[in-house]
């Protein structure tokens, strides 16, 4: 038997299917069956929330040997049998490995992290240099374009000085 979401009453309280009304002479009517839609509780219920299939649910046999690893990696003789029989199994589960490893992997962690933030800050660093360096290029430029506009500026005032004072006597 496999689970189904919708509950007996579902199927068994269904009226008859019904027909469409079609013209004398015309072809044979086709049955439409009725659509009934399952309450909400069925298919959200705290079984299909759990983390288990419910037993009545069949398991591929593909995940025969899966579930059964789990279940077996959980049992305490188990492991104990494993232990006996595999020293490697004991060594890398054993206190001292694993806080061996852990010890490692801080280690590792700690002298990676300041390096990629180094590496970080130096990106982040020579992109605003390269956009500072731009920057001071455009304003160079505005300089000597304003520069250039002052002399013109200064060489026209100073020529009308010189017609305001020649003239300005005569």
């Amino acid at each position: 038997m496999t689970h189904s979401f919708f509950p007996s009453s579902v199927s068994t309280d269904a009226p008859p299917p019904t027909t469409l009304p079609y013209p004398t002479g015309a072809t044979q009517p086709v049955p439409i069956p009725p659509v009934s839609t399952p309450p909400a509780e069925s298919f959200f219920s705290p079984i299909s929330l759990l983390p288990n299939a419910p037993l009545s649910m069949p398991v591929p046999p593909m995940m025969h040997s899966v579930l059964s690893a789990s279940l077996l990696y959980r049992s305490p003789a188990f492991l104990r049998e494993l232990g006996s029989t595999n020293p490697e199994w004991n060594l890398a589960h054993s206190h001292l490995f694993q806080s061996l490893a852990f010890g490692a992997f801080t280690h590792a962690l700690n002298g990676i992290t300041p390096l990629h933030t180094m590496y970080i800050v130096a990106c982040e660093t020579t992109s605003r240099l390269h956009a500072l360096e731009t920057e001071m290029f455009s304003l160079a430029n505005q300089v000597s374009h304003l520069s250039s506009v002052n002399e013109q500026l200064l060489s026209e005032l100073q020529t009308s000085q010189q017609l305001y004072l020649t003239e300005g006597f005569h």
